[in-house]
């Protein structure tokens, strides 16, 4: 049966909007045109000499940190990501942006009045086929406990993200969503950049934040928002994913497949972009190349050698989602032990979120905190244990292996758990050997993290097992 035909898409005429640059601090107008099929995204400065331009594409890009910057020769933009978010989100393949300046006007922090422009312009297809990129195999980059990965899947682009800074005022947060212009526009274009207070005077002194203020981005404290209000509890998570999109629209295709962060940046994305830029090339489906820079132009920064990576799984493991009558054929814990309900994520051994459902009738709820039940902090640390092994434990026989708790650190429980709450649970791998391993683990209810530990395990034959 043939493949549907995706015809590319470019705007149906023009939209413009002037702001503030969050940086320079003066005031810039962007303009969006429509472009001829396999343009990809090309930035016009139009205030300097010659108009230069720059393409958006993975060979552009320069490292200045925390944001998104492009360069070709005399041609350089900063901040791109908001725009580009709104543009691959409504399924643009080709346009062209006139910029008036370095950086693109930032308005409240948020992709919406960019949103607005594409709507306003309206789309338009054209008489060429689509780039489609299928993320063929897994791949990760890993720095720290900081990790982002491409994971095939098909159905269309889902991005997911865990958001953890370790701070009590800013809760552990965690979103997947399905790109289309619907999510694009009602769920991730409102989130508004966020900023720590004390990263605030650091950046000053850097020359930066020229043209920030407390409505032109969220600015966080201990004591929460200054002078401003978050749109949706999980505000914070929502942007990082917007910023996640807006990075990988670099690749000029439209993208079937899942890209996953856990607490990473545009550093991390840059090497993921590289590795499916030679994916587009293998699959009969280049980019757009990026435009030869000048000679008076610098050369596009180099990426990292990325970290060590934990190494991939065998093919043919179990893989999410899991329900209890598979999860016990991977662990060895029955009733009134088992303390996982579902396995709802996997990421090789990487990554692993899941469920337990506090019931009104387990046998703690009679005699702890009679009357009040509270779930006892070590059962969600079990609960959390429990999810790390059944990650690991897949790739061996069923009963083969034990894994055993080896040392606890850094425990923290921050809310009580009660009969009827869901305990979310997710477990990040920070070191892992063949026979012992160590991984971030927490339980959140509603979003508000309850405990979290370091957990150091080891594996061990079952009795009756060859070791």
């Amino acid at each position: 049966m043939p493949e549907p035909r995706h015809p590319q898409r470019t705007l149906r005429t023009s939209a413009s909007f002037r702001g503030i640059g969050l940086n320079g601090g003066e005031e810039v107008e962007v303009r969006i045109l429509p472009a001829a099929p396999d343009t990809g995204y090309v930035f016009v400065r139009t205030d300097l000499p010659g108009k230069p331009e720059v393409r958006a594409a993975v060979g552009n890009l320069v490292d200045i940190g925390r944001r998104t910057a492009l360069k070709s020769g005399e041609a350089e933009v900063e901040l791109t990501e908001h725009l580009l978010a709104a543009l691959c989100g409504f399924g643009i393949d080709n346009a062209r942006i006139e910029v008036t300046g370095r950086e693109l006007p930032n308005a409240d922090g948020s992709a919406m009045p960019f949103v607005e422009m594409v709507k306003t312009a309206g789309v338009s297809e054209q008489d060429r086929p689509a780039r489609i990129l299928r993320i063929p195999e897994p791949r990760g980059e890993r720095e720290g406990v900081a990790s982002a990965w491409a994971l095939p899947e098909p159905g269309g682009f889902r991005l997911s993200f865990t958001l953890d800074y370790g701070l009590p005022y800013i809760p552990v947060q965690h979103m997947s969503v399905l790109v289309t212009p619907e999510t694009v526009e009602q769920v991730l274009a409102p989130s508004r950049t966020f900023i720590l207070l004390q990263e605030v005077e650091p950046l000053r002194k850097m020359g930066l934040g020229k043209g920030a203020n407390a409505q032109s981005l969220l600015v966080v404290g201990e004591q929460g928002i200054i002078q401003n209000a978050l749109r949706f509890p999980d505000e914070f998570v929502r942007h990082k994913i917007l910023d996640m999109l807006g990075d990988f629209a670099l690749l000029s295709s439209r993208i079937e497949g899942h890209i996953l962060g856990i607490r990473s940046g545009h550093g991390l994305h840059r090497g993921l972009l590289r590795w499916l830029e030679s994916k587009c090339a293998s699959q009969g489906s280049a980019p757009v190349p990026a435009a030869p820079a000048r000679a008076t132009g610098a050369p596009p920064a180099s990426v990292p050698a990325p970290a060590r990576s934990i190494p991939p799984e065998p093919p043919g493991l179990p893989q999410a989602p899991l329900d209890a009558i598979q999860i016990q054929k991977i662990l060895p814990h029955r009733y009134p032990f088992l303390m996982i309900d579902r396995v709802t994520e996997l990421v090789g051994f990487e990554h692993v979120k899941g469920i337990k459902n506090v019931g009104t009738a387990e046998p703690w709820t009679a005699g702890h905190f009679p009357g009040n039940p509270i779930m006892p902090g070590v059962l969600q640390l079990e609960a959390m244990a429990q999810l790390a092994a059944v990650m690991i434990l897949r790739k061996f026989a069923a009963g083969s292996m034990l894994a055993v708790f080896a040392g606890i650190e850094g425990v923290r429980f921050r809310r009580p758990v009660r009969p009827g709450d869901v305990l979310v649970l997710e477990a990040t791998t920070t070191r892992l050997r063949e026979r012992a391993g160590v991984v971030e683990a927490k339980a959140t209810v509603d979003g508000e993290l309850a405990s979290q530990a370091t957990i150091t395990w080891a594996l061990v034959p079952a009795p009756g097992s060859p070791s």
